[in-house]
């Protein structure tokens, strides 16, 4: 799967957070009297704010457009808009209903007065003349709640921008993405699972295991005895690059996926499965593999298969003393074939000679293409030298009867010589060349024969 780090983007929505909540919070002091607004602002100019003045309430109307305000102290017996007109403005604009006002009046103390201040939306009211710590206290207070409320919207401003740039990964992400619960439900698909394994179904609520095609069919309840329940027990990831899925068509393929549990520390259990199909990229391993391994025109093991698998072969007979031959084959006379009748001709002899070979073989052996017209079989747990030389016979009898290739039709032979392990030699390379020394003296009496 695509790693997309999102380390830059959520730093820098936080950078822009943090920016934003640092701010010095603003204080807004409306009067008429020029002496009263010096006094407020001298009172509070110990706290760490920016102090705003405005004359009248149209003043302060305006001035709440252009800015964002802490708390606005608000006096009441004001010309042309009093205080209590002005508060009601601002709590029928939405940008300005939760500014909190404090009413700081010399009008009279009546209840009736009071409750008008409280009636148009006021947090307090003070009378003049204010207490210097009262005031300071109840500012104070204010713009802590707002910047508490700042730094909230704005977290919250953060958290809604990562969801949706998280969204937006998992919904164009060509992995599979998939929620599972800790009873082994789909709690989430992104499209690219939904495409994989859901087709037009939903994969919410299904059971996860259901979509495995090499889950353990002795288990009533797989998803109990499953890696990813141990996962989420150990709290542990795990990884597999060589899973099975059943895709949305009903076949299965071939996957890699990884699972992480969800951290304890989150208060739920479940967590996340991450596949993709890899089952183009594991076709394109098989024929590199099989151009690295096979020979090409007659599809049997090459020199290098075939030498790594005698290797093989000889380390399991020494450790139980077995028989092992090895047997080199030539096809007698087949250059004659190739300068006659051309290389394509020669090329389907082979191919038909490979596939007598290959239908003479027992199960247990191997035949493998060398070089040009030169084969070699490994018998493996024979139990005589009669055995061995049983197969020589037998090979020798597949050209019995003549190869044909379109309208040409030749009569060949072919030369078998025998190596027997350990009797002949102990290693790939000895006893290959003691078959090929045998296979010589084959052709030397006569060809068409085998010889020890």
């Amino acid at each position: 799967m695509s790693n997309t780090d999102l380390a830059p983007l959520i730093g820098d929505i936080a950078s822009d957070f943090i920016n934003k909540s640092l701010r010095r919070p603003k204080v807004l002091i409306v009067d008429d009297v020029e002496a009263n607004l010096y006094a407020l602002q001298k009172t509070l100019a110990k706290l760490d704010c920016e102090i705003i003045t405005a004359h009248s309430g149209a003043d302060a109307l305006s001035l709440t457009l252009r800015h964002e305000f802490s708390v606005i102290l608000l006096d009441v017996q004001m010309p042309v808009m009093n205080g209590f007109e002005t508060a009601s403005y601002l709590r029928d604009n939405d940008e300005t209903k939760s500014v909190p006002i404090i009413f700081v009046t010399a009008i009279s103390k009546e209840q009736r007065h009071i409750a008008a201040g409280y009636g148009t939306g006021a947090v307090d009211y003070l009378l003049k003349p204010v207490d210097p710590d009262i005031l300071i206290s109840k500012v104070s207070v204010f713009m802590k709640l707002d910047q508490q409320r700042r730094e909230l919207k704005q977290m919250l401003g953060v958290i809604s921008e990562v969801s949706h740039k998280y969204h937006v990964l998992l919904d164009s992400a060509s992995e599979g993405i998939i929620g599972v619960s800790d009873t082994g439900s789909i709690s989430f698909a992104n499209p690219a699972a939904q495409r994989l394994i859901g087709g037009s179904a939903s994969l919410v609520g299904r059971p996860l295991m259901a979509f495995f095609a090499d889950k353990d069919p002795n288990h009533d309840t797989p998803w109990k005895h499953s890696a990813f329940a141990e996962s989420m027990l150990n709290q542990e990831r795990m990884r597999t690059a060589d899973g099975r899925l059943i895709g949305s068509n009903g076949s299965d393929f071939a996957t890699e996926y990884s699972f992480s549990p969800f951290s304890a520390c989150f208060g739920i259990s479940g967590g996340v499965l991450i596949f993709q199909n890899i089952t183009l990229r594991r076709q394109a391993e098989d024929a590199l593999y099989r151009l690295a391994r096979y020979d090409e025109l007659t599809g049997l093991p090459n020199r290098t298969l075939f030498h790594d698998t005698l290797e093989r072969v000889l380390a399991k007979g020494k450790r139980q003393e077995a028989l092992i031959g090895v047997l080199f084959l030539d096809l007698d006379n087949f250059k004659e074939v190739n300068d006659s009748l051309g290389h394509a001709v020669g090329d389907q002899v082979l191919r038909d000679f490979a596939d007598r070979l290959q239908g003479s073989m027992r199960s247990s052996d191997m035949a493998g293409r060398l070089a040009g017209d030169e084969f070699a079989i490994i018998i493996d747990d024979a139990n005589t030298k009669e055995e061995i030389e049983g197969v020589a016979a037998k090979i020798c009898a597949l050209c019995t009867k003549p190869f044909t290739t379109g309208a040409e039709t030749r009569q060949l032979s072919v030369s078998v010589g025998i190596a027997y392990y350990p009797h002949s030699g102990e290693t790939v390379d000895t006893l290959l060349t003691a078959a090929d020394h045998a296979m010589y003296r084959a052709k030397s009496k006569g060809k068409g024969i085998w010889s020890v």
